[in-house]
């Protein structure tokens, strides 16, 4: 089994990583592994703060509650509508106007678009949400107008080359300090 990381949430929820890797296994009902990898792990800590609940009185069975699956989870191919909010429909291009997918993203047409996305991020929230910061940095970062047409720029994965371009609030904070010669006396 393959479990993805992505750090950033982990800092920002307060979640180690062998906390994650139980509630994961938990989540995908692959408990046998458990205790082989995640013998640090307070269970009742996370029953308390929400993320986890005993199944009846059986101290080995638990299941992920709501706070947990609403994070992994996409409901309803809820980020198929927000990667359509992020993306214009049409732009202005050397030639005229220009469509990149249907206005409607429940159009026929936008079927194929839709499916090739929803098998990539695959109830992958973090994966989502670093596609859509992604997106966020092509359209205020390059000229609209030779944007591609949604489905090729999901099919060539073109958020990939955007990723390097995410701000962490680490990066802000050494972007910040002062170091040698930046000062003017």
């Amino acid at each position: 089994m393959t479990i993805q990381l992505d750090l950033e949430l982990l800092k920002s929820v307060n979640i180690s990583v062998a906390e994650w890797v139980a509630m994961m296994l938990i989540h995908k009902n692959q408990t046998s592994y458990i205790f082989d990898v995640c013998d640090e792990v307070d269970f009742d800590e996370l029953q308390e703060n929400g993320w986890l609940r005993m199944i009846g009185d059986d101290p080995d069975e638990w299941v992920a509650r709501g706070k947990f699956t609403d994070l992994i989870e996409d409901k309803i191919g809820k980020s198929w509508y927000e990667l359509c909010s992020h993306l214009p429909f049409k732009v202005a291009g050397p030639s005229g106007p220009r469509a990149l997918r249907a206005k409607d993203p429940d159009a026929k047409s936008n079927d194929k678009a839709r499916k090739m996305y929803l098998n990539i991020v695959k109830n992958n929230k973090p994966l989502h949400d670093k596609i859509i910061k992604c997106v966020d940095i092509q359209v205020r970062t390059t000229d609209i107008g030779y944007l591609q047409n949604l489905e090729t720029w999901i099919r060539n994965r073109t958020w990939e080359k955007y990723e390097d371009l995410i701000i962490t609030s680490t990066d802000v904070e050494n972007k910040t300090k002062e170091t040698y010669g930046q000062k003017l006396i």
